[in-house]
């Protein structure tokens, strides 16, 4: 009977934990939102988290920076596989199409994840000071260019992955791309570009680096 009530005061205290933990997650999430990286506190995030202990922060994250990186991090997941499921809508549009498909989804969503937005790029600021947040960083990074030229490219993720220099280019421009136009959103939304003007900005671009350069620009060089 011993056996059996431990069972059971164990059973319970890992569901418990397990319930803490998503509880952390969602409070930090919105701490993330609401008030940003560097403004969160870890009594902010258990008071978001519905009154959970700090202690709880450290029992199962170690650090309120370890937590909130772990937040950041599922809200970016999310974020990309909300525009893929969007995108999945329209299996067999070409590529061009879908890629317009990815920014308009872009326009319809950043005003209501602004705050993670901003966050993002916070959390970079803060990595300056922690190898940690920065390797975090770094692989969440690396899984971005891989996963955009896998979505390009229609290739499975694994194929892409051995391509090293098709992700350090392709892959890069993609996140750059992203990441610039997410920064002129966040500082004036009145003149960021919108999804066409990305689309002709990027044709644009393209088709002047096609025309190779003019005279006049090989003798500038």
């Amino acid at each position: 009977m011993t056996i059996w009530f431990n069972h059971l005061d164990h059973k319970g205290c890992t569901l418990h934990c397990v319930g803490n933990r998503e509880d952390l997650l969602r409070g930090a999430r919105r701490c993330l939102e609401e008030r940003g990286w560097a403004n969160t506190t870890a009594r902010d995030i258990a008071t978001a988290a519905g009154g959970v202990s700090h202690a709880a922060i450290f029992y199962h994250f170690g650090s309120r920076e370890a937590l909130l990186t772990a937040a950041l991090i599922e809200a970016v997941e999310e974020r990309l596989t909300t525009f893929r499921d969007a995108i999945a809508q329209s299996p067999s549009a070409d590529t061009a199409t879908q890629f317009r498909s990815l920014w308009e989804q872009f326009d319809e969503t950043f005003e209501s994840q602004r705050g993670m937005w901003l966050s993002h790029f916070e959390a970079v600021l803060h990595a300056q000071q922690s190898d940690t947040l920065r390797q975090v960083l770094t692989d969440n990074q690396i899984a971005g260019r891989i996963g955009g030229v896998a979505w390009l490219t229609q290739n499975d993720a694994s194929t892409v992955e051995a391509d090293e220099r098709t992700i350090r280019s392709l892959g890069s421009v993609y996140l750059a791309l992203i990441a610039g136009v997410a920064w002129q959103r966040l500082i004036d939304p009145s003149t960021a570009p919108r999804s066409g003007d990305v689309i002709e900005g990027i044709n644009m671009l393209a088709s002047l680096l096609a025309a190779g350069p003019t005279p006049s620009d090989r003798g500038s060089l």
